[in-house]
């Protein structure tokens, strides 16, 4: 099914980076199909495929692996699981869900959006926590005209308010911004920044991670 599900996707981008058009337009209209076919691989990657991901910064590393959510029953969206620690032996894990689409036929913009479980175990304050939150990621297709390669800009931001929060958090939210490029078919390299930052209850915010990263994603 995978196979048939990208032989499809070549197709419909080899029509899309080919066309015709009056002298006139024609530039606008290749543009527009480069920045169509790259959203389109990047939600047939988020939708079919798997993807492997590790980041690591000066005081803190992450590994993240996303699947198919018809693993839990569902017919659309990624499973992502993610586990994170620090320098201070912090050690947090997430699970969330994940839906992408486009905002219009011809954007270069991919959004996804979906609920995220965090549970934490704070080591150098010896506090833990459970938070339950709600964001997403909005990423952006650069013109390849412009790179010579895939390349995205990327923003994800999380927040789970007091009322989702358990344990000692009275809040958290999570940003990430990022620059991407597709190396290699499959294999992308990341440059961003993070912060992951809690509002405990006994000593105020307290940051897991304020720092660059750089990373590697793998497809498959």
């Amino acid at each position: 099914m995978k196979f048939f599900e990208k032989s499809a996707l070549h197709a419909l981008v080899t029509r899309l980076r080919v066309g015709g058009g009056p002298p006139i337009s024609r530039g606008f209209e290749m543009r527009s199909r480069s920045w169509l076919a790259l959203a389109l691989v990047g939600i047939s990657v988020s939708a079919h495929a798997d993807e492997a991901e590790l980041y690591i910064a000066d005081e803190a590393i992450q590994g993240r692996y996303a699947t198919g959510a018809d693993l839990i029953g569902l017919s659309t969206g990624n499973l992502a699981a993610e586990v994170f620690t620090n320098q201070e032996d912090d050690l947090l894990g997430t699970l969330g869900l994940e839906f992408s689409g486009m905002p219009g036929a011809m954007s270069p913009l991919v959004i996804t959006a979906g609920p995220k479980l965090y549970l934490a175990t704070l080591d150098f304050l010896d506090d833990s926590f459970t938070t339950v939150a709600i964001g997403g990621k909005a990423r952006y297709a650069i013109d390849t005209q412009i790179t010579g390669i895939p390349a995205f800009v990327s923003a994800q931001y999380y927040y789970a308010p007091e009322i989702l929060s358990f344990g000692e958090a009275d809040d958290m939210q999570d940003f990430i911004v990022r620059l991407e490029a597709e190396f290699v078919p499959n294999l992308t390299g990341f440059f961003g920044y993070r912060l992951l930052e809690a509002d405990l209850e006994d000593s105020g915010d307290y940051e897991l991670d304020d720092d660059i990263h750089l990373g590697l994603r793998f497809n498959f």
